[in-house]
């Protein structure tokens, strides 16, 4: 498949991840979720001792919200004295970590996706995170394809689902749900998922643009 694709980015896409700022976006999405996020939910403000995020109001349930990148990967994005901002490097680097995902050499037994930077990052920040808390991590990049309405798409096993399936394998989640946020084919349509399921959510939400933007041009077969 031929993808033809278009990404804006803000010089000021950093600010995103400034003083976790796009903990405010995670949350006012899992606000609006219908089905992923059927609950309501709170911000934590008191994170002193390493709380988490967001807590359901009446289940209680915890959420973390999480950035699946490398430090190295947000510098990128700093304008400061050595350099300015890196944003065509990262997007390459990002672009590179997305196509690190592949389907036949896993049907072949030829691939090992533990390998992959993205696994190792995914499983690094979920371990360090508490027992009793669900992971939501945030990706500012299309890190897979979903067209919403494809069947196909929707139940086929994409490099997200990989790795929560080799992730059950290696380490106890003790009941603990792995949610992803991010953007769809669709110019500010994001697709929320718990990974556990093949239930895409799609959700329109303008307030990222000032950031960013993404979408499809088209593709073919």
């Amino acid at each position: 498949m031929i993808i033809s694709n278009e990404m804006t980015v803000s010089k000021n896409f950093i600010e995103l991840f400034q003083n976790r700022k796009y903990e405010q976006f995670v949350f006012s999405l899992m606000q609006k979720s219908k089905t992923v996020f059927p609950g309501t939910y709170e911000i934590v403000q008191e994170q002193s001792h390493g709380e988490c995020d967001f807590i359901e109001k009446n289940t209680r349930e915890k959420y973390d919200a999480k950035l699946p990148f490398l430090p190295e990967q947000i510098k990128l994005l700093t304008d400061g004295k050595k350099h300015n901002p890196k944003i065509m490097e990262w997007i390459d680097d990002m672009r590179e970590e997305a196509s690190a995902f592949d389907i036949m050499a896993i049907r072949n037994n030829t691939y090992n996706i533990t390998d992959t930077k993205l696994y190792k990052i995914m499983k690094n920040a979920v371990l360090k995170d508490k027992p009793d808390e669900n992971v939501v991590f945030f990706f500012p990049f299309p890190i897979v394809l979903s067209i919403e309405g494809s069947i196909f798409l929707q139940f086929a096993t994409d490099y997200l689902k990989a790795i929560y399936n080799e992730m059950q394998m290696e380490i106890n989640l003790y009941g603990r749900n792995i949610f992803v946020i991010y953007p769809s084919t669709e110019r500010n349509k994001f697709v929320l998922r718990n990974l556990s399921e093949y239930h895409l959510e799609y959700i329109v939400y303008d307030e990222l643009e000032k950031f960013f933007s993404y979408q499809v041009i088209c593709y073919e077969k």
